[in-house]
């Protein structure tokens, strides 16, 4: 049984959620962006994707995001 409970993170909500295990995920959604080679807006589609955490030298774990 999969008792994993996703939240948004605070200023990444709609972008990024986290779940009581730890793990980070981006949210799938569409955006228009203005694309520079034709000349005009274009949908792009973000899927939802996993992210991979490593430990730093000072022993945290880090995930690194962007908006």
């Amino acid at each position: 049984m999969n008792n994993e409970i996703w939240k948004d993170i605070k200023e990444y909500e709609g972008l990024y959620q986290v779940s009581n295990f730890g793990r980070v995920k981006s949210i799938a959604r569409e955006y228009l962006y203005f694309n520079k080679l034709i000349n005009k807006l274009t949908k792009r589609k973000v899927f939802e994707h996993f992210y991979s955490q490593y430990i730093t030298k000072n022993g945290y774990v880090k995930v690194v995001i962007k908006k």
